[in-house]
Formats: structure tokens, sequence, C-alpha cells
């Protein structure tokens, strides 16, 4: 029988807590868009400090874009779907581009990100943003980057502000299938 001291036992436990858990933002974008096949997509999320979509996950879709909107459709091989959608005349004027996320105001900037929760009754979870802000960080033929911070509320109870819970995400899309109108790519890429 082996008998080991207490406190070494002790000091693993305490540094065990201690190791950092790997959010969207400690993610390495250009490691991640290596890993990728053309057209495949990884989104990371966290709710409430959870992962929402698997590591197995792998996402394909399409982004549009036009003079006044921007939107990101992705959904992974488990029925798992994320939209994002910015809006507004001249919305690609600034870059990166960044927009608050207002239930009062979907029109400017939205997000839902649901997965399949019971495939055979066809039963899901799914949160809309409620609060903070969504920012496009690169956009062009070889990639897309966003990212997300703030609240997030489940479809049934999204109007009630106690029932929010915090988000933060990443998606990295390798040369994405992309459909432009009214718009040059000097205008949209960067």
């Amino acid at each position: 029988m082996i008998v080991r001291p207490l406190h070494s036992i002790f000091i693993l436990i305490f540094i065990g807590g201690f190791i950092p858990s790997c959010t969207p933002s400690s993610k390495n974008p250009s490691e991640i868009l290596a890993s990728l096949k053309d057209g495949e997509a990884k989104a990371f999320f966290t709710i409430d400090n959870q992962e929402f979509y698997g590591d197995s996950s792998l996402f394909k879709g399409e982004i549009t874009a036009f003079d006044h909107a921007f939107r990101i459709n992705l959904t992974d091989q488990f029925q798992g779907n994320t939209i994002i959608a910015i809006g507004g005349d001249k919305w690609f004027a600034q870059k990166p581009v960044t927009k608050p996320v207002d239930t009062n105001n979907q029109t400017q900037a939205s997000a839902m990100i649901g997965r399949m929760t019971d495939p055979v009754n066809r039963r899901g979870l799914g949160y809309i943003m409620t609060s903070g802000e969504i920012t496009l960080e690169a956009l062009s033929d070889e990639k897309a980057i966003l990212r997300l911070k703030g609240q997030v509320g489940e479809y049934t109870t999204m109007g009630n502000p106690t029932t929010w819970k915090s988000v933060e995400g990443l998606i990295i899309y390798k040369k994405p299938r992309l459909k432009i109108q009214g718009l040059t790519t000097q205008e949209l890429y960067f």
C-alpha cells in the first residue's frame, strides 16, 4: 500500500482549481484557421462558463453581405445552428465592425445560438443574445472571424432579464462561402 502525504494531495487539488478554462478569448484564431479545411468553421461559445458546442462540432454555412446588412448562418453535423446578423446603413464603414446588441433594436446586431438536445423528439436548446456587443474582426475570401460577448436569454424567457446568462463566443470560418450584393470587395474586406 502506498501512502501519500496529505499536503501533496492538497497541493494538486489547489493547483488544479486554478487551471484556466479554455474560453473563446483564450483560443488562437490562426492555429484554428490552419486546422480547418476550406469552407469549414468552428464556433466556440461559453454560456454561463459552460461550453455550448462540443469540440467535435464542425460548421458549414454561408455569409451574405449587403450594403445594409451582414449575416452569417452556420450549421454543424449535430444540427447545431448559429446565426449572427449586423445591420444599418454603411455598417461596414468602420473596421473592425463592432455593434452593440440590445433587445430593443435587434436590427442593429443580433445572435441566435442553438443546438439539438433530443433529435428524436425534435427538441433543442436555444439562446438569443440580449445585450453586449458583436465584433466582425476579419472578412475576406480567406477567412471570417467574429467575436461576441454579453448576455443571452433562452427563447422562452428572454423577456426576463433575471434569467439571462453570460456569453462569450468566437467564430472562425476558413475560405467562407460569400454572397455579396451592393458592395465591392474593397469596401467590405479587411
